[in-house]
């Protein structure tokens, strides 16, 4: 068997960094830091994934051999897979720019002054929507489906809401529990 126990490892809330929610770049600079990446095995996919309900446990094999016991089988993995790109009549044959938020430039795309159509409104569009109608000439959005969303609330901690956290934190670790 290969190596178990890959959610064993718990981690402290980081109430240190500057900002409440950090952009993707940050996020991914501190994920390279945590002790989780050397159990990551990259280039590898998942073949099988067999639940035996006599021991309540996952049997997961992949494409390298490995053979994996597992309590939990997370399958959130689809950040982490090739973007999909829609199926739509007549892209093939689109001369204009296309993105895919999957497949975002790291510089950014500049809209200014252009006419922009967003086809489908996931939790991404939602996001780059009101950056994109402030610089573009002309947004048509295209929504099969309206999303729900929260505030993300982005913006630097504040050291009072921090203090108060910290001075709770054994309280809200055992909430949870409760």
């Amino acid at each position: 068997m290969a190596r178990t126990g890959l959610l064993r490892t718990t981690y402290r809330v980081d109430m240190e960094r500057k900002v409440r929610n950090p952009t993707r770049d940050p996020a991914l600079r501190r994920s390279c830091r945590r002790p989780l990446r050397p159990d990551i095995q990259f280039e590898t996919r998942v073949t099988s994934a067999v639940y035996d309900e006599v021991s309540s446990r996952w049997t997961v094999t992949t494409d390298q051999g490995d053979k994996v016991s597992a309590r939990f089988y997370i399958m959130a993995s689809r950040c982490l897979s090739s973007s999909k790109l829609p199926e739509t009549n007549g892209l093939e044959t689109y001369r204009g720019d296309t993105y895919h938020t999957g497949r975002w430039p790291h510089d950014g795309v500049d809209c200014t002054g252009k006419r922009v159509a967003v086809m489908r409104t996931g939790s991404s569009s939602i996001q780059y929507i009101p950056t994109i109608a402030d610089q573009a000439a002309h947004l048509t959005v295209f929504q099969k489906t309206p999303n729900f969303s929260l505030p993300a609330k982005n913006g630097p901690n504040d050291s009072v809401e921090v203090a108060a956290v910290k001075a709770r934190y054994r309280q809200y670790r055992a909430e949870p529990r409760m």
